[in-house]
């Protein structure tokens, strides 16, 4: 952990967390019990557009003993506090503070982590950050970062041949193998730790009927998919990605199967989709293949 020391399963539906002392955020305020609970109850809001927690603010109750202690008791939601874990780690800290100001204050004008580096600016798609002296773990040594966003593949490999950049990712499997005869180019190739799948808003229809949630899964063909990416794919039959700790192959995970899917849709309702009100596919253009 970083910013907790300890997490500890108290009773199935209650655990307690220990946070470290002696961090800071980035606007030199202390980072306390205070800001995780406010943190918490925030994100698990039913009213937010960006909800991560699956019900509403009255599923858990977040309790503050002291500063540095967190406990979390998801009794009234009914289910094992430590599948919290999982959804909590979507999550970012944010200060108490801040999310006190409201939409119109310091979380709609910057932003404040407790991480290494302290954003600087946005200057069109480049991200500036530089080094935060007060880190916990001290100092870093590199003075400053900028990410910087290239939609393109090929400009991204010239940038990093070119010495324009150091570092660069998600490269066609052709253009990684194009950089494997160059001495100066370290290549590191791995599952990622990143799991894409679709995200459902399970407050409101039609996905807060878990038949349709099914039926999508079960109009996906992923064999297909697989084979279109070729060795860049990599199956994952869970909410993780393979390379994370705890990761299963879940048995029952949906296969592809439109007969099922209709079969859904109709038991929900929706005949061969008949009544289903216009979705909307929220999705990256030019990141991923």
């Amino acid at each position: 952990y970083e910013l907790a020391t300890k997490i500890t399963l108290l009773e199935p539906t209650k655990l307690e967390i220990k946070l470290r002392e002696g961090v800071k955020f980035h606007d030199g305020k202390p980072f306390k019990a205070e800001d995780v609970k406010a943190t918490f109850e925030y994100g698990s809001q039913p009213d937010r557009p960006a909800q991560w927690y699956p019900g509403p603010t009255d599923t858990l109750t977040i309790t503050t003993p002291d500063d540095y202690t967190v406990i979390v008791d998801t009794s009234k939601g009914g289910y094992p506090a430590h599948l919290f874990i999982f959804l909590a780690s979507y999550l970012p800290m944010l200060s108490a503070t801040d999310i006190a100001a409201g939409s119109g204050g310091p979380l709609s004008q910057r932003l404040n982590g407790t991480g290494p580096y302290k954003f600087v600016e946005q200057r069109g798609n480049d991200t500036v950050l530089e080094a935060y002296p007060d880190y916990f773990l001290g100092a870093p040594a590199i003075p400053g970062i900028s990410f910087n966003f290239v939609g393109d593949s090929t400009t991204r490999m010239l940038s990093l041949m070119n010495g324009q950049a150091s570092i660069v990712e998600r490269l066609e499997p052709e253009q990684v193998a194009t950089l494997q005869g160059n001495e100066k180019v370290a290549i590191s190739s791995v599952v990622s730790v990143e799991n894409k799948y679709l995200w459902f808003r399970c407050s409101k229809p039609p996905f807060d009927d878990p038949r349709v949630r099914m039926a999508a899964c079960h109009a996906i063909d992923r064999s297909m998919l697989l084979e279109i990416l070729g060795e860049a794919g990599h199956a994952s039959a869970n909410y993780v990605s393979p390379v994370k700790f705890g990761y299963i192959d879940l048995p029952n995970y949906p296969e592809y199967s439109p007969e099922k899917c209709q079969a859904l849709l109709a038991e929900a309702g929706f005949p061969k989709g008949q009544g289903l009100p216009e979705l909307e596919y929220i999705t990256s253009v030019g990141f991923y293949p």
